[in-house]
C-alpha cells in the first residue's frame, strides 16, 4: 500500500520523492507542472545534534527514522522498532517548519496505527540510542522538511509520482536511464500518461496493450502521442497492469490484468456537475459479421448529433471494439454492449456479431 515516490494529497505530504523520478504536481495558482524534487527532513533538537529522517509514511529499513502521518494510517516495519507518539493537531506541510509534542515512547513492535491527531516516528534498532539521547517525552521539538525542486513546492496542493518524463518544451525527452529506469521498461506495454498543452489543457491518456487487440505503446512512441496531442510537456505514469481510465463509474478500456488492480493511490479530477441531457445511440445495424466497421452517431433528444468531440466511447464484450472516432469493429462472433457519454450522461446499445448462416452466442 505504499506509494513509491512523492505523494502529496490535499496539501499534505504523504510519501516523498524517489530521486530523480519525475512528479506531476498541481498548484491553484501555476495549474498542472511536472519536476524531479528533491527530500530532506530532519528534527532539530535544542542543544543536541539534528536527527535525520528518512522518509515518510514507508516501512521502516535498517538504520532509518521514519515519520508517520494520520494519511499514512498504519506505522509499519519488518523490523522491531521503537515508535514515538507525537501530538499532531496539524496536518504536516509539504515543505517547511513545524512543531510536535512527544507524548509517549512504545518500545519493540512492528506496527501501531496512527490515532487521530496523532503522527509516529518510527526508529529503527540501529539508531534508538541516538533518538532516546536528544527526545523526552513531554517535551516539543521542531520539525523540518525540505522539498525542493524547479517549481514552488509551497503551492503546490496534490501530486503524484511517476515517470520517466516524456516531453519536454514541445520535444521528446526520455531519460528512462536517468530515473533508473531499466531497459526492459522501453517494450511495449500498456501505458498511462498525463500532459499539458500551452494554453495549460490537461491530457490524460490510457493505453491497452498484452493484448490481441493491442499491443501497447513503448516510451518512446508513448512520447511521441503526447506531443502528437498537443502536450509541450509530458510524463509517465505507472503503467502495465494499472492502467485504468474510468469515468462516471465506467472503466473505459481493457485493463490487461482482466480486472481492477489494487493499487497504492489513483490520479481523480474532477468537472463541474451539469444537467444531464438525453442520448441516444444511431446505428445502421445492431447485427454485424466478423470484420465489419460502422460508425455510430450520438444523438441528443432533439436529434441533433452530439460532436465526437464531446462524447467518450466505450465497449465491453469479446465481439468487437470501438475508437474514439465512434467507429466499432466486429471481431468475432458473441455480443458486445457499446456504452457512450456525453454532457453528463450514459446511453448503450447491444450489438451481435455472427458468421452468416450461423447464430451468434
Amino acid at each position: 500500500g505504499d506509494p513509491l515516490g512523492t505523494m502529496v494529497s490535499g496539501g499534505e505530504l504523504v510519501s516523498e520523492p524517489y530521486t530523480p523520478r519525475s512528479v506531476a504536481a498541481w498548484s491553484p495558482s501555476s495549474g498542472l507542472r511536472f519536476d524531479s524534487p528533491t527530500f530532506a527532513s530532519y528534527i532539530e533538537p535544542v542543544g543536541a545534534p539534528r536527527i535525520r529522517i528518512d522518509g515518510i509514511n514507508r516501512s521502516v529499513r535498517a538504520g532509518e527514522v521514519i515519520l508517520f502521518t494520520q494519511k499514512g494510517g498504519m506505522a509499519s516495519s519488518k523490523l522491531r522498532c521503537t515508535a514515538m507518539l507525537l501530538e499532531a493537531k496539524r496536518s504536516i506541510p509539504i515543505s517547511g517548519a513545524f512543531s510536535l509534542r512527544l507524548k509517549t515512547i512504545v518500545r519493540d513492535l512492528t506496527d501501531i496505527p496512527v490515532a487521530l491527531d496523532e503522527a509516529i516516528l518510527m526508529v529503527s534498532p540501529q539508531r534508538v540510542a541516538e533518538v532516546n539521547a536528544a527526545l523526552y517525552a513531554g517535551l516539543t521539538y521542531d520539525f523540518r522538511i525540505h522539498l525542493a525542486g524547479e517549481i514552488d513546492w509551497n503551492t503546490v496542493t496534490d501530486a503524484i509520482g511517476g515517470g520517466p518524463r516524456l516531453v519536454k518544451n514541445g520535444s521528446v525527452s526520455v531519460p528512462r536511464d536517468y530515473e533508473r529506469f531499466d531497459a526492459s521498461y522501453n517494450n511495449r506495454h500498456p501505458r498511462s500518461a498525463i500532459g499539458y498543452t500551452k494554453n495549460n489543457e490537461v491530457v490524460v491518456v490510457a493505453v491497452d496493450g498484452r493484448s490481441t487487440n493491442s499491443k501497447g505503446l513503448t516510451l518512446d512512441e508513448l512520447a511521441r502521442l503526447m506531443v502528437k496531442l498537443g502536450c509541450t510537456d509530458a510524463m509517465n505514469l505507472d503503467g502495465g497492469g494499472s492502467t485504468t481510465m474510468v469515468l462516471g463509474g465506467t472503466v473505459l478500456n481493457k485493463p490487461s490484468d482482466g480486472g481492477l488492480r489494487g493499487v497504492a493511490n489513483a490520479l481523480l479530477l474532477f468537472s463541474p456537475s451539469e444537467p444531464p441531457i438525453q442520448i441516444g445511440i444511431r446505428a445502421t445495424s445492431l447485427s454485424l459479421k466478423p470484420g465489419d466497421v460502422t460508425t455510430l452517431r450520438l444523438i441528443d433528444a432533439t436529434g441533433a448529433v452530439v460532436p465526437n468531440g464531446q462524447a467518450v466511447w466505450t465497449s465491453s464484450g469479446a465481439a468487437g471494439w470501438i475508437g474514439g472516432d465512434g467507429a466499432f469493429r466486429a471481431t468475432e462472433p458473441g455480443k458486445a454492449t457499446v456504452r457512450a457519454f456525453a454532457r453528463g450522461s450514459w446511453t448503450a446499445a447491444e450489438f451481435s456479431v455472427s458468421i452468416p448462416g450461423t447464430t451468434s452466442r
